[in-house]
């Protein structure tokens, strides 16, 4: 939902918002949707036209939604964003690239299946909109030098297969490998062959103090993943509230 200050609409970042979603993504027609006791922002949406629609429920809250209509002509159009520069890991089998926006639907099937997700956060099935923000997440952590996940996807017919990443961003514990597949791929060597991939980029890429992998106990299928790419069980420790195999990746020797 909107938040933003009482200084003049005309003068805020909102109208460019709105100029470059008309002429970059062709999004004439915004909206904001605003909590009810959000003055500030209500008063904002007025200053720049916009008409109050009926309230909608959005993710359990009530919210007002304001329409903003085409933006005005005197705006000038914004060039296009830099698109974030995620390079593409080939193996012999698998093609890892950055996310678009056509593998959300497949993420989400993922990420809905129990018993997928069951050593996966608190071990429950994401819903679209957190998976939503996740992909966005993943994706924007290239761009600020802090990891990054990619979509797996097979090179002979570019099917999604699942995502994998380096996690490190500051409020993770270490730099992380993780990775997840769709479970109608699982046992068939992908996810080893994702996360060796994953591995050497972060070695040569991020240059990380360690490299892990947090492995929730009981998930065994994961643990033999790392132990096959020569990482070594160093303990456990309590993370996301549950014991969790700290699995740790020797740093290859200098040639």
């Amino acid at each position: 939902m909107v938040t933003c200050g009482s200084r003049s609409a005309r003068s805020t970042p909102a109208n460019a918002v709105r100029s470059w979603a008309a002429s970059t993504l062709g999004l004439g027609d915004l909206v904001s949707f605003i909590r009810p006791s959000n003055a500030a922002s209500i008063a904002v949406a007025r200053g720049l036209g916009a008409h109050q629609a009926p309230d909608i429920e959005l993710l359990g809250i009530q919210a007002q939604v304001w329409r903003y209509g085409a933006p005005p002509s005197a705006l000038a159009a914004t060039d296009a964003p830099t698109i974030v520069d995620v390079p593409v890991l080939e193996t012999q089998r698998l093609r890892l690239r950055r996310f678009e926006f056509a593998d959300y639907a497949g993420i989400c099937e993922i990420h809905a299946d129990p018993e997928t997700m069951r050593h996966l956060g608190d071990g429950k099935p994401r819903d679209p909109a957190l998976t939503w923000a996740q992909m966005c997440m993943w994706t924007g952590a290239h761009a600020l030098r802090r990891g990054g996940y990619f979509a797996i996807t097979r090179r002979s017919d570019g099917v999604l297969l699942g995502r994998c990443g380096v996690n490190a961003q500051p409020a993770w514990p270490e730099p992380e490998i993780a990775f997840t597949l769709a479970r109608a791929h699982w046992g068939q060597g992908i996810a080893r062959e994702a996360a060796a991939a994953l591995r050497d980029w972060a070695w040569r890429t991020l240059s990380p103090t360690a490299l892990v992998s947090l492995v929730k106990v009981g998930n065994h299928a994961s643990g033999r993943v790392a132990a096959s790419l020569g990482a070594r069980l160093t303990g456990t420790l309590v993370f996301e509230g549950k014991p969790t195999e700290r699995w740790e990746y020797p740093r290859p020797t200098q040639r």
